[in-house]
């Protein structure tokens, strides 16, 4: 399930740290490939891709092979089914496209309990991926004490240094060997709000000083755009293990990101861009996961479901729009960010709140809302709509 490696905390000292692959799949995808076993208990992984393919509407070639491998990989962990071998790549794929999968008893289990009560279903998913996963627990275990904040670099020239605001200056320092760090370490410690520790710092400055090292050839060649879009890739896997290494969730940044999709998809935690306090990902519960002994999943709690969050909302989505407009300074706020707002407060989940925006978005006789069509998409999370319309902004009143 996973295995050990020696790491240092920041007093020095060592400890013993698990390591796990976290799938690199979609929840939906992973239960659609069970249920292909339903009337077919031996399948293939090219039964796999096919189905995949189908359900996109894409055939060509080997397309989504990895898809079929990396979901075949996953149901054969949680014990859902037996197989194996596994290609590594599109060439043993070839060779290996026809090796059976076998639907075991806990597999056809699950398809039981999903066709007796979805809800159920995806609650059964989640406690069995809580247990094969020590990042899962790991990342849990934290995000039931508090909100993870995450400052994910996304701009040259606003999460490092104004100098490269043009991705031609950064791929000509680095062709040369150069990066300015101490600009990167400052930013960092502004966004989180605290200062870095000795430990951190020294990785983070390691990390980029070998980062740089390893793409100096990459600047040169590569066009200035596409190379910094890969180097700011890059030196997120080195910044966000390194400010979360204490709290033992020093795996890369894809992971973190995987994690992300997870949660959301289980209806556990929401990650949002928008909210105007935080400059970065802020992830929050929007469930509780009890777990006595840390290792398997006694009950999930969803205390903030559309019914919960639904009772009193437009007094709700008032007082989040005071917060929003204290912090924006406008009296029309961005939609996106007050939706941020609203579930960060409420620990809901983005769809619970642009369904229930949606049902008043007229208002009642104490709450007015005032809107205007939205002129400029959100960067990061999908649009707010009202009746058949794209928000854009909004007022909230009280009569």
């Amino acid at each position: 399930m996973g295995t050990n490696s020696i790491i240092q905390n920041d007093d020095g000292r060592s400890r013993q740290a698990q390591t796990d692959s976290i799938p690199r799949i979609a929840v939906r995808d992973l239960f659609a490939a069970l249920l292909g076993f339903e009337n077919k208990p031996r399948r293939t992984l090219e039964d796999l891709r096919r189905q995949f393919c189908a359900d996109r509407g894409k055939y060509r070639g080997d397309f989504l092979w990895s898809a079929a491998r990396d979901n075949a990989v996953e149901l054969q962990r949680l014990g859902l089914v037996e197989g194996g071998p596994f290609p590594k790549d599109s060439r043993a794929y070839q060779t290996l496209r026809d090796s059976p999968l076998v639907i075991a008893a806990r597999g056809k289990e699950l398809i039981r309990t999903f066709r007796g009560d979805r809800a159920v279903g995806y609650d059964s998913l989640f406690k069995a991926m809580y247990s094969s996963h020590p990042y899962l627990r790991s990342f849990v275990r934290l995000i039931m004490e508090r909100p993870i904040f995450v400052p994910v670099i996304s701009s040259l020239k606003e999460h490092i240094t104004p100098k490269y605001a043009s991705a031609n200056t950064l791929a000509n320092d680095v062709s040369k060997g150069t990066f300015d760090s101490p600009a990167l370490l400052q930013s960092v410690e502004r966004r989180i709000s605290r200062a870095l520790t000795n430990v951190e710092q020294n990785e983070i400055t390691a990390g980029s000083t070998e980062l740089v090292r390893q793409t100096s050839m990459n600047a040169c060649t590569d066009e200035p755009r596409e190379f910094a879009k890969k180097f700011i890739l890059k030196l997120n896997d080195v910044v966000v293990p390194a400010i979360f290494r204490s709290d033992r969730l020093d795996f890369d940044f894809r992971t973190h990101r995987m994690l992300w999709s997870l949660g959301e998809a289980f209806r556990l935690w929401a990650a949002v861009r928008s909210h105007p306090h935080f400059d970065g990902w802020i992830i929050f519960r929007t469930a509780l996961v009890r777990s006595k002994n840390g290792i398997s999943v006694d009950e999930l709690i969803f205390e903030s479901g559309i019914q919960r969050t639904e009772e009193r909302f437009l007094e709700k989505l008032y007082a989040a729009y005071g917060k929003t407009e204290a912090l924006v300074r406008k009296s029309h706020v961005p939609a996106w960010e007050l939706r941020s707002v609203f579930c960060y407060e409420n620990h809901c989940q983005p769809s619970v709140f642009n369904r229930l925006f949606d049902t008043y978005r007229n208002g009642d006789e104490q709450f007015e809302l005032h809107m205007e069509i939205q002129g400029q998409k959100p960067k990061h999370e999908e649009v707010l709509r009202a009746g058949n319309r794209n928000v854009g902004s909004v007022r909230v009143v009280k009569r």
